[in-house]
């Protein structure tokens, strides 16, 4: 059958799921062969922030059905209240005040799989209530749709994602509140050439609308292709190539890359894996001078046991910003999650870094788009009421030093989120 993905554990994913991790997951499972140690080519790799608060979300990874041709729907509610010691991300040096605020957000999500001998299908919804109790201005119900799907033969593994989204906050590439809608979409394959060779090729796509005035819509599309080799039961590397567009305000014009890639991926059982890819771009823009660009991007799950685990993501690459006048911004994200499980609850320690880099002369307009952000803190999960809901909580401690002091700040939320499954 050649070599599939194995199976994702749902204890090894973050507490902040999302549809991709969801996706993840449920064709890991489809794809997962009865024998061990296959290749799991169609991972996903970390992408790169979006600025939001990353508040626990109550979203359920989507049950596997036990048999081909069965099919699961999976239903829950959840209730997170979360106190944000620094609600506008403001500071006492001429930016926004310092605000503290209570959230109580209700949360309904719906998740469905079906599964054929062949193929696999999928998809979720998710909407939530955002209620401050003292900035009623930043009320607003946020939603996201999403389906995905898969197939394999004896030559061929496939995969698509595709997601919209409603969303709306006060975002730190921003540094005021904003509302967007965006929609992407992603395609992975990998077609078997020999028993040591195949060819992977990904496609993504993502578009994002400002709602707020004063901001600009933003789109990203990147193509890689990549030539693999098996060089051990364990070990798959091969030379690449992508391309790459990042559009703006129209002023700045497009910003396009083009370079060789290197990917390298890890399996040993369900105790590591390694999905790794480094590029070199050459970089072309109406707005910046043309140069050379490192990117990169990495994810790592090591899982020796059933009690811990380590996972570690890290995330290079350019994106435009939605700031007015445009630009384009390196960023680089690195994260990384310590998870340990005290019989029933899983506690875990999280941290992680991010480097924003301007690449054009604007930067000296938008001091907030050269900055550097650190979050770090701990959680909480356990099952309650009979193993019917979920409990969690999450303490967080946030930080963001930009070159423009007025959008420097630091703050505390410390939350709490029930969910019960129906």
């Amino acid at each position: 059958m050649g070599s599939f993905p194995a199976c994702i554990s749902p204890l090894h994913l973050p507490m902040k799921t999302d549809l991709w991790a969801l996706a993840i997951v449920s064709l890991s499972v489809f794809f997962c062969p009865a024998r061990g140690n296959a290749q799991d080519v169609l991972g996903g790799l970390p992408s790169l922030p979006s600025g939001f608060s990353e508040v626990p979300s109550t979203a359920t990874p989507v049950s596997s059905p036990s048999r081909p041709g069965d099919q699961s729907f999976d239903a829950s509610f959840g209730l997170s209240i979360l106190s944000d010691s620094n609600v506008r991300q403001g500071n006492d040096r001429g930016g926004f005040p310092v605000e503290s605020d209570l959230i109580i957000s209700p949360t309904l999500s719906l998740n469905y799989l079906r599964t054929r001998s062949l193929w696999q299908l999928g998809g979720r919804a998710q909407v939530t209530r955002q209620l401050f109790q003292k900035s009623s201005d930043f009320n607003a119900t946020n939603y996201s749709l999403g389906m995905f799907g898969g197939y394999q033969s004896t030559k061929l593994v496939t995969s698509f994602t595709s997601d919209l989204s409603s969303i709306s906050g006060v975002n730190r590439l921003s540094g005021v509140f904003i509302e967007q809608f965006s929609y992407a979409t992603g395609a992975l394959a990998r077609y078997h050439l020999s028993g040591k060779t195949s060819f992977l090729a990904s496609w993504n796509q993502q578009n994002t609308e400002s709602q707020s005035a004063g901001f600009g819509d933003i789109s990203s599309t990147t193509l890689g292709a990549s030539a693999l080799w098996r060089a051990t039961p364990l070990i798959s590397l091969g030379p690449g190539l992508r391309y790459g567009i990042r559009s703006g305000d129209n002023r700045t014009g497009d910003f396009t890359v083009v370079g060789p890639t290197l990917r390298l991926d890890y399996d040993l059982a369900s105790r590591v894996k390694l999905r790794s890819s480094l590029g070199y771009d050459f970089s072309e823009s109406p707005a910046t001078d043309d140069r050379t660009l490192v990117n990169w991007s990495l994810a790592l799950d090591y899982s020796p046991s059933d009690l811990w685990g380590l996972g570690v993501t890290m995330v290079r690459d350019t994106q435009a910003t939605f700031i007015t006048g445009g630009g384009f911004d390196q960023t680089s994200s690195y994260g990384l999650t310590y998870r340990r499980k005290v019989r029933k609850a899983q506690v875990a320690f999280n941290l992680s870094y991010q480097v924003r880099d301007p690449q054009d002369s604007l930067r000296a307009v938008n001091g907030i788009r050269d900055s550097n952000f650190l979050s770090y803190g701990a959680s909480l999960a356990l099952p309650v009421f009979g193993d019917k809901a979920n409990l969690s909580t999450n303490l967080t401690w946030r930080e963001q030093t930009s070159q423009d002091d007025n959008f420097s700040w630091e703050g505390l939320q410390l939350g709490a989120n029930l969910r019960w499954n129906f």
